[in-house]
């Protein structure tokens, strides 16, 4: 099969699964934030500031600049931004599908001899049926396009074109702002190959002590004097030189494309990250805490957030990824024994599937990647490139651990991690090609549970766009028909409602306006509610037929005994308890429902 004819089949298959999913649907998005960057498009336009109420700058609730600014072009074209923003995402999808490839090529090569282009397009192929891939696709947020960006970077530089690199890499910076870990790896890299590491300075120790642990690879990762004539050792380092000022130049042309936003951010917020990261910590936070709190079992692991990440991601891959609740038969209710939602459960069938023959694949892979990784500093570009692939998702995870250990709707915020899985998972079968019954038995599970992948997420995309049509978009939409356009409203989650009720929110998860979170800390919410005039408030909240909620937004505001004002229910929005649940449980994305409550000062 031609180059061509694999990019053809990649791209096709890309498109075929995400018009899958989109079949039958309504042109809604499946999650609220997505709206956020929509309204700041739109006011880009038409207000030209980059704003999310009209006329009122109080923070920067986008995280990503260049989403925004594409799909504000978009909209200056005459495309509806929320086509756009799914347009977009598949787009950014197939490019991304199309470096996997490319790059698995030069990886599996390498690794697998041979079979190694064959292997990376099946690998390519188990890419584009994650369904958690063809979710952030359909998202509209800047998932797909900050991945593929990441990865033509990674091509760039396998093909040693620096400049198309530096560029990729400041727009995936510009997209969410931990672009710059990889950016960070390829630097290193970069230099580790070009540059003597440790000679004559504080790092000898360590370079003498890496010398006597893995001999066989000290020149790789820190190089060696040059030897012989005197015209030898001043051409290396002429040629380290060289490389050292194309190496500092690139960095003065990343931070020349990248520093405009952030000088506007600090100038603007007097913070380093747009406003919206702090929110998302708070409330983030907050979701996390509370869980763990709330199961006695659970309560002392909420100081060591980090290990709650791993265990968390170990556990979704199981859930969520290999086959846990979409490979059919006898299961274990693990909803109903956690406290999470009832329709969490684990295929018994699938649990033999997970610990038998994914996790043991996943291992090989690893093993794999383990026998090659010290060499590749100085064996081709491909391989450096292969490398900083590996290091980026180790990077990416190690921060995100440390700064805010949340893997985010759906796990968006580590979409990078979905790629690495299936392109193990493809090394582990194909390591096992010279035994061929065995190959092809573990290659035929592989495919088998991606397929299933492909159905069980599309159940899950369904649900969730049966939610936001009918209850995030539904309760929007009543307050547009229903109240006044000077009304104040108040909500947790604005993206969906600010696009659809037409009036001006006041924020209450600190996304764009910085002051919220002062308030939040002195448990002053009632105060902030009343100083913004704020005469109803937008809640999600517990099910009809529930007891309890799983989250209680107005308990955590502390606005139930309020001194300064009472709460009336108005209105309450919600949809099937069991479809709900089958969308929120592979994406913690929302609760079971909206109430819409009127907001009454007290008598003083």
């Amino acid at each position: 099969m031609t180059r061509s004819w694999q990019y053809g089949l990649l791209g096709a298959l890309a498109v075929a699964v995400c018009a899958s999913f989109l079949l039958g649907q309504p042109g809604d998005l499946p999650m609220d934030d997505s709206y956020i960057h929509l309204q700041y498009a739109d006011n880009l336009v038409k207000e030209h500031q980059l704003v999310f109420n009209p006329g009122e700058f109080t923070g920067i609730g986008s995280t990503s600049i260049l989403w925004v600014l594409l799909l504000a072009g978009f909209k200056l074209l005459g495309a509806p931004t929320l086509v756009a923003a799914k347009a977009l995402g598949m787009a950014s999808f197939v490019v991304a599908a199309w470096c996997v490839f490319e790059l698995g090529r030069s990886v599996f090569g390498r690794l697998l001899g041979e079979r190694g282009d064959f292997a990376a397009l099946v690998g390519a192929c188990l890419f584009v049926l994650s369904g958690n891939m063809i979710w952030f696709a359909l998202s509209g947020m800047e998932t797909t396009l900050f991945l593929a960006l990441g990865l033509l970077a990674l091509m760039f530089y396998q093909f040693e074109q620096f400049g198309s690199m530096v560029v990729c890499l400041a727009l995936m910076t510009l997209t969410r702002t931990e672009g710059v870990v990889l950016a960070a790896v390829l630097l290193t890299i970069q230099l580790l190959r070009t540059q003597r590491v440790g000679k004559g300075s504080l790092l000898t120790p360590i370079r003498q002590a890496l010398r006597r642990r893995y001999p066989e690879h000290t020149r790789a990762w820190f190089g060696a004097a040059a030897n012989g004539a005197q015209t030898s050792r001043q051409r290396a380092r002429a040629v380290a030189f060289a490389s050292l000022w194309r190496v500092l130049a690139t960095c003065v042309l990343f931070f020349i494309l990248i520093a405009p936003w952030f000088v506007f951010v600090y100038h603007a917020t007097g913070h380093p990250l747009p406003t919206s990261f702090s929110g998302k910590r708070l409330s983030q936070m907050a979701s996390i805490d509370h869980f763990l709190t709330s199961r006695s079992y659970l309560a002392p692991l909420v100081h060591v957030k980090p290990l709650v990440f791993v265990g968390m991601w170990c556990g979704y891959l199981a859930m969520h990824v290999f086959g846990g609740s979409a490979i059919p038969g006898p299961s274990l209710p693990i909803g109903r024994l956690t406290g999470l939602p009832e329709g969490i459960r684990l295929s018994l069938i699938a649990l033999a599937v997970v610990f038998g023959v994914m996790a043991p694949l996943f291992v090989r892979g690893l093993s794999v990647v383990n026998r090659w990784w010290l060499s590749a500093v100085r064996s081709t570009a491909a391989d450096r490139a292969g490398l900083a692939l590996f290091a980026w998702v180790i990077l990416h995870n190690l921060a995100y651990m440390m700064l805010f250990p949340s893997m985010g709707t759906t796990t968006r915020y580590q979409a990078v991690n979905h790629l690495i899985v299936w392109l193990l998972l493809a090394l582990g079968v194909f390591s096992l090609r010279e035994r061929k019954r065995l190959f092809v038995a573990a290659l035929s599970v592989v495919v088998a549970v991606a397929l299933l992948n492909v159905v069980y997420w599309r159940g899950i995309y369904a649900a969730n766009m049966d939610h936001m049509h009918n209850v995030r978009i539904a309760s929007s939409k009543c307050l547009d028909r229903t109240l006044p356009k000077d009304v104040e409203i108040a909500a947790h989650d604005i993206g969906a409602l600010r696009y659809y009720c037409n009036r001006h929110l006041v924020d209450l998860g600190g996304l764009i306006d910085a002051s919220f979170a002062d308030y939040k800390k002195r448990n002053a919410v009632d105060e902030y509610l009343l100083s913004h005039r704020v005469s109803y408030l937008v809640i999600p909240g517990k099910h009809s037929t529930e007891t309890e909620p799983p989250y209680d937004f107005v308990g955590y505001f502390r606005l139930w005994n309020s001194p300064l004002l009472t709460l009336h229910e108005r209105w309450h929005f919600e949809n099937d308890y069991l479809v709900w649940g089958e969308g929120a449980k592979a994406t913690f994305n929302y609760l079971p429902s909206v109430t819409i409550y009127e907001v009454l000062p007290k008598a003083r």
